[in-house]
């Protein structure tokens, strides 16, 4: 990931939800009920964003993208063996 890429909060929290499987009108109200105001279509433009920072196309691509910002956090055996399954590990918590 280039180091000029820089996301805001809620583009992060918007990356966590959406490769979830979230879909953007419920990114929408989680986030509005969070104190980020905003609607499914501005949903869309940042996440148009940032696969276009990224220079990813898919969801897939994203989640490598956002485990490659955030390998520091994710536990060796799942980089030694390149299962990248989420469930019940510490990448769960990288947006926080």
């Amino acid at each position: 990931v280039p180091k000029d890429v820089v996301f805001t909060k809620k583009q992060l929290f918007v990356i966590y939800f959406y490769i979830r499987n979230f879909w953007n009108q419920r990114i929408s109200q989680i986030l509005s009920e969070i104190g980020f105001k905003i609607s499914p279509s501005r949903v869309s433009e940042h996440l148009a964003n940032i696969k276009s920072k990224l220079k990813v196309s898919g969801k897939s691509h994203l989640l490598d993208r956002a485990i490659a910002m955030n390998h520091h956090i994710i536990p060796r055996e799942l980089i030694r063996t390149g299962v990248f399954n989420i469930d019940n590990t510490e990448i769960d918590k990288w947006i926080c």
